[in-house]
């Protein structure tokens, strides 16, 4: 009302107006110290620019929708303040390659995780790197069974797979802007290895909450930042690879 006069019947709801829609080679949106509410999807952002949310959502049918991980765009929706509901409310509240962390709630900042699943429901690079580390534990547990039956050749599929793990880790960190563990490294009889998806998503939600900016100066950081958030992206679903093709 305070752009386009005294319009609607006084009681708004979710899906009074479309929402803004941003789609095209590069196409790009900065949204800073503004308020979206009562859209059908607030912001939905396709095509393979990189765009940043700063304000308030609250009372949309879809707050945030964006092409899927590993597909090029990104949305940073890092201190955005959702209204009574905290975060997100619900997974499908936001969707797509957006990370969310850290929030505003109640006029403070929350952290949480940032990753947003995919709004096709298809699988997002971390959970591709759980099912990895899934499928690798347990073959990792019948090779066990195998080589305590057939000996020493069977044995060595073991080692091979943790080598070839340790350096896909190795290379991995080498390309991430954050320290990177390397669960593998101490073979089979290290503590950390059947949990190290879960080290991955650990440290790359963190270091994604504790690195944005509350406020951005210019476009070229709003860009900067989606390539970081993609390259992250880009490197778990390389790590996810990683597992089927070195499980023993």
């Amino acid at each position: 009302n305070s752009v386009g006069g005294a319009t609607g019947s006084g009681s708004p709801a979710a899906g009074d107006w479309y929402g803004i829609v941003v789609d095209g080679e590069n196409a790009s949106v900065d949204i800073e110290h503004a308020r979206l509410s009562y859209a059908g999807t607030a912001l939905k952002v396709y095509g393979s620019g990189h765009s940043l949310m700063r304000g308030s959502m609250a009372h949309n049918g879809v707050a945030i929708a964006a092409c899927d991980w590993g597909t090029g765009c990104s949305i940073d929706a890092a201190y955005v303040d959702w209204g009574d509901a905290g975060g997100p409310s619900t997974p499908n509240y936001v969707c797509g390659a957006v990370t969310t962390a850290p929030y505003i709630s109640a006029g403070e900042v929350q952290d949480a995780e940032s990753f947003s699943k995919n709004c096709g429901n298809q699988p997002t690079p971390w959970e591709e790197l759980e099912t990895g580390q899934d499928a690798f534990n347990l073959g990792v547990a019948n090779t066990e069974i195998r080589c305590a039956e057939l000996g020493d050749d069977v044995c060595e599929a073991i080692s091979t797979a943790f080598n070839c793990l340790s350096g896909a880790f190795e290379v991995g960190a080498g390309q991430l802007p954050f320290a990177l563990p390397n669960p593998f490294s101490g073979g089979v009889a290290g503590s950390e290895w059947e949990g190290g998806a879960k080290t991955v998503a650990s440290a790359g939600a963190k270091w994604l909450s504790t690195s944005a900016d509350s406020e951005v100066s210019d476009f070229g950081t709003v860009v900067g930042r989606g390539l970081q958030i993609v390259g992250v992206a880009s490197t778990v679903a390389s790590l996810a690879d990683a597992y089927g093709s070195c499980a023993p």
